[in-house]
Parts: C-alpha cells; structure tokens; sequence
C-alpha cells in the first residue's frame, strides 16, 4: 500500500513565477490559518480579499485565485479572481472609525504595469526564508509585498473582519499576520458527484464479483466490466469525491466500496474495488496529511466534451477497457494504459438524471466585469435618385435590439445534461442604472441563447438630383461577465432527489442595440 501525501497532490509553485498563469489557493500561517477570499461589500458594492475560516477549503472560485506573471516587470505578479476575473489592487476606503485606510479588493478590470499609478496591479510574492513548516524544514511560506507603495501585504482586524492590506512591519506584526502557504490547485473540471462511465463497447461500467468469470462463488474481490445497457440501473451509478488537487476517489453507488487498482487474481492494474479505506478529503488538507491508500487515487484527463481518461496514482497508468482470453474476462476495466488516445482508454461520462433543474440564481454583482463600446454596426443604401428632380424619400429603417446570454459552471465537467433553468439577465447600461431581463425554459451549460426584437422607424426626407443617400447605424455593446451562485435540483433515475447549493456559476452576456442614425449624402456619378 502506498502513501501520497498531501502536499505532494500538487506540484510545487517556485518563486518568482514564470510560464502561464498558475491556479492557486491562499491559507494564512499558524493561528491565523485560513484562506484568503473575495468578498462582496454590500455598502461599497466592491469585493474586498479577507482571512475566512472556510469549511470547504477552496471549493468555490472565490477562494481561488490565478497568479499572472508581469510581461515587464521579471518575478513580479498580477493576481486574478477566479470569480469574476478581477485583480487585485490597492484602494482606498473609508473606515467604521470614520478614518480611511488602503485595502486590497477586487475591482480592476485590468492589469496594471505602471509601477508609478496607484492602480498598479503588481504584486512580489517573497519566499519568507525566517519560517519553517514543521514537516517539511521551512521555506514553505511566503510574503506579498505590494510593489507600487512597498509595503507588505497581510491581513488586520477590521470590525471583525481579517481584512487584507498593505502596512509597515509594525503594523503587521511580520511573521505572524502576512504569511501564506501557496497551494497550486488543479485547473481541470472535476466529475460531476453522480456520474456513470461508458466505455468503447457502448456499454455502461458496472461492479462484478470476479468469481462469476470462473462459476465459482464467494469471494469478496470485485472488478469494473462495461457490460450493462442501461442508464437507470443503479449498479451503473458512481459517487465521486474530488479534492482541490484534482485527485478523485470513486465509489460504486450501490456496494458503497471505493476503486483501487490491483485485483490479486486477474491482471495488474485491474479496477477492483474495496471497502471504505479510511479517508475522504476535509475540508482543508494539511500539508502532513496522508492519502492511506495511493491506489485508490485517479486524476481526471478531459478530453472533447464529455469524454475523459482517467489515469491511477498508483502505477500512473490510464484506465483502460481490456479483453483477456486467456483468462475468459472481457471489457474489463485495468490501469494499464500507456496511449492516452487509444480508444479503450477514452470513457464518455453522463449523468443518471431524469431532469435537472437551476434555480435561486443569485449573481454577484461585486465580480461583475463589464465593458461597452459603441461603433458603427451597418451601412445601408436607402435611396438613388438617378433623375435631375429631387424626389422625396420614406424609406423603413429596421434597428435590432440583440441580448447574448451564456451559463457555465465554473469547476465541473458538463455531461450534457439539459436543465429548466430560471434566471435574470443582469447589464449594467449607460450611467449606472441596471437593465433586467428574465429567461425561463431549457438549457444546455455553456449554450448561447439569443433574444432578438426589431423596432421600424420610417425616416422622411428629400433627395436631391442624382445623389445616393446612405444610413450609418450606431450599435452600443456592453458585456458583463458575473459569477454567480445557484441551486441545483436533480432528479435521478432511482427516484432520489438532490439538491445541491453551487457556487462556481459564471454568466456572459452581450447586449448591443441600434441607438442613433446618421444620413450622409453621395453624388451620383
């Protein structure tokens, strides 16, 4: 039996950063421990980054964060929210006490270089070289330090808040409130919770005891064969259990027993499946934690749309459908994959459920990213007056109103399952105020819907002698991204019903409209 620690669940984050942005978590030190995230302000309507003792460790895009190194500055770094896409910036605020005081919130849309504007958005994370992490002798630990007001980043009390923001050494008492561990958290989708796997048979993959290949009866090993053809049976079912790592544990719905890897009397790496070993991931993962048992570890491999691979921690091979002769066992499932494109590896995953339904959508508008722009959309030809008279034109000038919605989650793989969703579309418009539209009907995650209306406006005026008349129409666009959180209701195959409160949604959404005309006037050669 194999251990995995984890800390090793993830592969380390050196500083200073370098490559493509790394998806991380942020826990404080010691006393202090918790982990940093975006909250919204219901006064201020900003979202600010705080200390919070989170339950689910960093379950949701909230407690998430991207770390983007500078394109100018060497081993300087943006951070982005997850939930929303906003960075980090140092602002200004006012204080219960009637003060002010600078914070670090959310709320720039984009990065910012220039080390000289108070709107810089560059951090240096410092390996905090005066700190020791028991189990692993130090150097796990580091400092952010503001690079535009050099000062050090750590978190204070304010109104009963740890609240993030850049001081001098005394204030933050170093070494107790400014260090974070860095956790790289994996980027890929986890499974669905309830999920079932088909292989390249067309058949769905159940639990079988292994004596029934020889007639024989008893035992208590049991191995994965894709071998049923239908979606309700509840033998078919699987639980999944996904940590912030992307390291799943799966479990037969009906046995209750886990997967491993390794089925003493048939081949190595066979799928069996075994007893609860002791372990499900908490909610925060301390970096001493053992995994008991390595074998009972996957690492999801999403390929196109719904299909994956999944590959063993414990032989680091991918799942694969076998047929053995010899040992009169076919479309078995073993970890003996090396080809992560061979056909027996790729499984396509769906969901058993009857009907879904998302509800109780509630947006933070605190994420929201937006954007406008206005420019013209079309040229039209409205009238030629190839004459030498002037001829009086009325022609119909057709403006559209154009509203683009997508939901998608954030954190989990889509199956495909179609959901009767019931949700606002939120916009912010020209001088602040809010436009709201509603949608109710069935839905695809990661669908675009459209909703089009076309007003008429008849435009009367005179042509002069051999002169074309042009329309140029001017379309404002604005574009809002929001996360958002969400119910999700399923009904399963076997009756159960499931509610699950969701918090990793992220809604896109284009709104243009034909807002202004413009007649210009062309001589006829």
């Amino acid at each position: 039996m194999g251990e995995y620690y984890g800390s090793r669940a993830q592969e380390s984050v050196a500083f200073p950063l370098s490559g493509p942005p790394v998806c991380v978590s942020l826990f404080g030190y010691s006393a202090q421990r918790g982990c940093l995230r975006s909250v919204h302000d219901e006064e201020s309507g900003d979202s600010f980054i705080e200390l919070r003792d989170i339950e689910h460790g960093a379950r949701t895009p909230a407690e998430r964060f991207y770390l983007e190194p500078s394109k100018q500055h060497e081993g300087l770094l943006h951070v982005r929210c997850c939930d929303g896409n906003k960075y980090w910036v140092a602002r200004q605020q006012r204080t219960p006490d009637g003060g002010s005081a600078w914070f670090i919130s959310a709320t720039a849309d984009e990065p910012e270089e220039d080390l000289t504007k108070p709107s810089c958005t560059l951090f240096d994370f410092q390996v905090a070289s005066d700190s020791k992490r028991p189990s692993e002798g130090g150097g796990g630990y580091i400092r952010c330090f503001h690079s535009q007001q050099n000062k050090y980043v750590g978190w204070v009390s304010v109104s009963g808040d740890l609240c993030f923001i850049p001081g001098n050494k005394a204030y933050l008492q170093l070494g107790v409130r400014d260090l974070l561990s860095v956790h790289r958290l994996s980027q890929q989708k986890e499974l669905p919770k309830y999920v079932a796997f088909k292989g390249n048979n067309g058949k769905y993959l159940t639990e079988m005891n292994r004596n029934s290949f020889s007639g024989k009866t008893g035992g208590d090993d049991w191995v994965q064969q894709f071998s049923s053809s239908d979606l309700t049976d509840p033998d078919v079912i699987h639980e999944t259990f996904t940590d912030d790592y992307g390291i799943v544990r799966i479990r037969n719905n009906t046995s209750g027993r886990f997967w491993t890897c390794g089925v003493r009397s048939l081949l190595n790496g066979t799928i069996g499946t075994i007893n609860d070993s002791g372990f499900y991931f908490g909610a925060f993962i301390p970096h001493d934690a053992i995994y008991s048992d390595v074998n009972t570890l996957f690492k999801v491999v999403s390929k196109d749309g719904n299909i994956i691979a999944l590959q063993n921690l414990g032989n680091g091979k991918f799942c694969e459908s076998v047929t053995d002769p010899t040992i009169i066992y076919s479309n078995i499932l073993v970890a003996s994959g090396t080809d992560i494109n061979s056909s027996g590896v790729m499984l396509q995953i769906e969901e058993p459920v009857m009907s879904r339904e998302i509800y109780d959508v509630e947006y933070n508008v605190g994420g929201k990213k937006t954007s406008s722009n206005q420019n013209v959309s079309r040229t039209e030809v409205l009238s030629n007056n190839r004459t030498h008279e002037t001829h009086q034109g009325k022609p119909t000038i057709e403006l559209y109103d154009r509203t683009e919605s997508k939901w998608d989650a954030n954190l989990t793989l889509d199956a495909g399952i179609k959901a009767h969703i019931s949700a606002s579309l939120p916009f912010i418009m020209e001088g602040g105020a809010e436009s709201h539209l509603d949608f109710h009907g069935e839905y695809n995650w990661g669908e675009t819907k459209i909703q089009e209306t076309k007003r008429m406006y008849e435009y009367s005026y005179p042509v002069p002698p051999m002169t074309k008349v042009l329309c140029s129409i001017f379309t404002r666009e604005d574009v809002v991204d929001v996360p958002f959180s969400y119910k999700q209701k399923d009904v399963m195959y076997s009756g159960n019903i499931v509610i699950r409160q969701l918090h990793d949604g992220i809604y896109h959404g284009t709104k243009s409209s034909d807002i202004d005309i413009d007649i210009t006037e062309e001589s006829i050669a």
